[in-house]
């Protein structure tokens, strides 16, 4: 059979103090020059080549910087996005994608060396430093899945139902109200987040399975007090990996949600989004690895992996990934029930029970949180248990 359900009117938190990437001096857009540097320093290629660039490299003069910061006594020499490039301050906003902080730093108003338009933000006209986010109802999402079904009932002992499900989960981000800090990634264009949902795993298998003995069900004579009357029972659950975040660099982890300023939106104080480090490289599947140094990576080159991740561009990405672009590790669990009836009488009889939780005894690791600050074997690493170690509960029921 298939499903499919569309969600609108969903929650969605607009900040109203975001960077107007949009306006254009000089011929130019401000999302087109500011990626025009971000693309010479090297961070449209990889987290790595971005951190190694330098303030004071050589760049280009873009049209919309010099049209914006001449006159007001900001350094331009020999050009004003030469001097922004210099500046230690504003390149270390270039270099972290911190695009609300680059803006209000130079949106003075034209009273001190930075932008010589009118302040065009809260901040910049020094009214509020943050959280002008506005709650709404203007997000959307949709559920698609397939699904096939397996059930036999008392079929020679045997009752089983077997579900598997393939489905996507897509949308502009399922959160909660509690989710008071984050604010759409892109304030003009929502769809800019639009990706899979937090809790989009593809495939789902969900299993019962009860053995009842066709044989002595009455428990006749002794022999069929000591074979009849049991019940085994299984529990199992398996699934593919969910969406795997990556903090951006200016991320800051929070309830279901992270990122930073990478479209201007998110202020890195307050407010922030659901941006995602970009992939060079699709690596969508993860695993178990153990590394040479004793540790537990889901990449088996944690390394390689890290440089082939990239921060988000405003002016050059037209997606934030959704909640991940990597995918977690999948898991699966089984629960085993046996239970013996005792009939000693018509009207008098006892229950012997044993359920035991994760029967096997198999570890299933918590995801990892990737950061693209966090280079090296220490990208990816495991170090926490997702599910509980075997338990056994034992029980005994009189009848009468």
């Amino acid at each position: 059979g298939g499903i499919s359900r569309w969600i609108h009117n969903e929650l969605l938190s607009v900040n109203l103090n975001s960077v107007p990437y949009m306006m254009s001096l000089g011929g130019q857009q401000f999302k087109t020059a500011y990626a025009n540097i971000e693309k010479a320093m090297g961070c449209a290629t990889s987290v790595t080549a971005c951190n190694a660039a330098a303030a004071g490299m050589t760049v280009a003069p873009q049209p919309f910087f010099e049209a914006a910061l001449a006159g007001t006594g900001f350094n331009c020499t020999p050009s004003c996005t030469q001097g922004l490039v210099n500046n230690a301050t504003l390149f270390g906003y270039l270099q972290s994608q911190s695009v609300f902080s680059l803006w209000t730093t130079l949106d003075t108003g034209g009273t001190a060396p930075g932008f010589n338009f009118p302040a065009s933000t809260m901040t910049g006209a020094g009214q509020i430093g943050s959280n002008v986010a506005m709650t709404t109802s203007l997000g959307h999402g949709n559920y698609n899945a397939l699904f096939a079904t397996v059930k036999f009932n008392d079929w020679n002992g045997i009752t089983l139902q077997n579900n598997l499900t393939w489905s996507a989960a897509l949308g502009t981000g399922e959160v909660v109200q509690a989710t008071s800090e984050q604010a759409a990634v892109d304030p003009f264009n929502f769809n800019t987040q639009y990706g899979v949902q937090p809790s989009d795993r593809k495939i789902v298998n969900t299993m019962f399975l009860v053995y009842q003995p066709p044989f002595y069900r009455g428990q006749q004579g002794m022999l069929g007090h000591i074979l009849g009357g049991w019940t085994t029972s299984f529990v199992f659950a398996a699934g593919s990996g969910a969406p795997l975040f990556c903090n951006t660099t200016t991320g800051g982890a929070g309830e279901g949600y992270s990122g930073g300023q990478d479209f201007g939106s998110g202020d890195g104080n307050n407010l922030f989004t659901d941006a995602n480090c970009l992939q060079t490289v699709q690596n969508t599947s993860a695993s178990v690895h153990r590394l040479s140094d004793g540790t537990y990576n889901i990449f088996g080159n944690p390394a390689a992996a890290f440089n082939n991740i990239r921060p988000l561009i405003l002016g050059l990405d037209n997606r934030s990934g959704g909640y991940g672009q990597f995918r977690g590790l999948s898991y699966w669990n089984l629960n085993m029930g046996i239970k013996k009836n005792i009939r000693f009488t018509e009207r008098f009889s006892a229950e012997a029970s044993l359920s035991v939780s994760n029967v096997l005894n198999h570890n299933v690791l918590l995801d990892p949180t990737l950061s693209a600050t966090t280079p090296g074997a220490g990208f990816g690493q495991l170090s926490a248990e997702g599910t509980m170690p075997r338990a056994m509960e034992m029980g005994i029921r009189v009848n009468f």
